[in-house]
């Protein structure tokens, strides 16, 4: 077993692809578990291989509910990070654990399961064309910006029941409190825009429908939700739902690349588009480290106990490139056969992705759509030269300029 006092291993801030994984690939081989510094943030113990990893995002004594926590020492009790904010920013589904995370994650599934989310899809299909209108009109076109973003921001406030016009400014919103800046800034940009939610909480309560939000409502005044955990719940989802989702659907374009990849014909086959979203979730996950967890007691995990108190990221991006788990994990692979062994891009456990059929449609209607509308599309940059914002559970391109070819 690993002595908690021993060194600890460091992990520089990177925004970049290769060197980011470069760096996981040296915690992994190194081991299993280990205490590692963030740049400019705590000591957390870090979860780098694959069967660890799913041991860790299932275990019982590893909590999201920082309350829960008696000994705090080793967590947040010190200061602030700069992308605490799924940790301390209110009660909702992502911070909670038991019988308050069934609470609230029961309310998601009449919209957002597998069975359901499909009914989404003629929406989604007219906000794709309306956005690749869009597309085609910006002067120096970016796929995320242009197309990604305003989509999965516009599907999130159809489902949420936010009128289209607060699409962009939800987005803008989301942007600044994952994006991993300055920890006041963060906390700014995350109280200004509960307050903005928390009026149009307000409104809604006297106009209802039966979209996700007013279904919030509805558990509110039945007693089982506090306002506050609606408004948590709203900013928590919109989040879940925007920065995630856009970082799929860009990072694909950015890997089909400007020749290489599946162009328009191959992508009207419906398994050849999932295969390749399922490996770019792989490959490039969004959510690099999984949100927040907290050991309630000491934790016996791989030959690691780690003691009570401390942070523990599972560093999903590791896991997912585990060479144990997946052959070849450093290459981009869209017919990639699948194993036994599945991504872990979406969670394990109790906190699966209550958004992920959600997402995984709103890819499958996006990216056959653009290279149907643009057959001629070209990335105007390799995927290893993409920046990458550097927040510790999040990261998205800052930019994916593209070239749509003739008219």
């Amino acid at each position: 077993m690993k002595d908690p006092g021993e060194s600890v291993a460091c992990l520089p801030k990177i925004d970049g692809h290769h060197a980011l994984f470069g760096a996981l690939a040296e915690l992994r081989e190194r081991a299993a578990v280990l205490p590692v510094d963030l740049a400019e943030g705590p000591t957390v113990w870090m979860v780098t291989r694959y069967a660890e990893a799913k041991q860790a995002l299932a275990h019982p004594d590893l909590v999201k509910d920082y309350r829960s926590v008696a000994d705090r020492a080793g967590g947040f009790g010190r200061e602030r990070y700069r992308d605490d904010v799924w940790a301390l920013l209110g009660r909702h589904a992502v911070n909670s654990d038991g019988a308050d995370h069934r609470r609230f994650r029961k309310v998601y599934a009449p919209f957002l399961s597998a069975t359901k989310v499909g009914r989404w899809r003629p929406q989604i299909e007219s906000i794709a064309d309306a956005m690749l209108e869009r597309l085609s009109r910006a002067e120096s076109p970016d796929v995320l910006r242009d197309f990604a973003e305003p989509l999965t921001a516009t599907v999130a406030c159809r489902v949420l029941g936010i009128d289209d016009e607060l699409a962009d400014l939800m987005s803008d919103y989301a942007k600044r409190v994952v994006g991993g800046g300055d920890p006041a800034e963060v906390s700014s940009a995350a109280a200004e825009w509960a307050q903005l939610l928390a009026e149009l909480v307000l409104a809604k309560r006297r106009a209802g429908d039966e979209l996700l939000l007013s279904a919030m409502l509805e558990r509110h005044r039945a007693g089982e939700w506090q306002l506050s955990e609606v408004v948590a719940n709203l900013q928590a989802t919109l989040i879940a739902g925007l920065t995630t989702s856009s970082t799929l659907i860009a990072a694909a374009v950015a890997l089909i690349g400007a020749d290489d990849g599946p162009r328009a014909e191959e992508l009207g086959d419906p398994a050849t588009v999932s295969r390749l979203i399922e490996e770019t979730l792989r490959f490039r996950p969004p959510v690099v480290d999984s949100t927040w967890r907290f050991a309630r007691h000491d934790v016996l995990l791989g030959d690691a106990v780690i003691p009570a108190g401390s942070i523990v990221l599972v560093s999903i991006a590791a896991a997912d490139h585990d060479p144990d788990a997946f052959d070849d994990p450093g290459a981009w692979c869209p017919n990639r056969s699948a194993r036994p062994a599945g991504h872990l891009s979406f969670g394990y456990g109790e906190h699966f992705c209550v958004g992920a059929a959600l997402a995984r449609l709103e890819a499958t209607v996006a990216l056959p759509a653009l290279y149907q509308r643009f057959p001629d599309l070209r990335t105007r940059q390799e995927f290893h030269e993409l920046r990458w914002t550097s927040a510790i559970v999040e990261q998205r391109p800052l930019a994916v300029p593209v070239s749509l070819g003739p008219s």
